[in-house]
């Protein structure tokens, strides 16, 4: 076993991060089966405006071109930007 071998940390990568408005929106990566490795978007409420401890909730997303991008804000539909609506109210989604 490497460094990483642990099932609870799953070893993550950040790739990515950017703040927009009052959302820190960071690109994941974590090891899942084998060889492979799943992508997923961590999106941090505005710690001045929601201090302390913060819920958190998983946000699923249709099979689409848009697929990771849609719950953050980045896909065509902003309807369906629900990751970045509940993280604007206060959620780590």
């Amino acid at each position: 076993p490497g460094p990483c071998s642990s099932e609870i940390t799953r070893c993550p990568n950040r790739i990515d991060g950017t703040l927009e408005g009052n959302v820190v929106r960071q690109l994941l990566s974590f090891a899942s089966e084998g060889d492979d490795r799943i992508r997923a978007y961590l999106l941090l409420p505005d710690p001045k405006r929601f201090p302390g401890k913060r819920p958190a909730m998983v946000v699923f997303h249709e099979t689409t071109r848009d697929t990771l991008r849609q719950p953050v804000g980045l896909g065509g539909k902003g309807d369906l930007a629900i990751a970045s609506q509940l993280t604007d109210r206060g959620y780590v989604t």
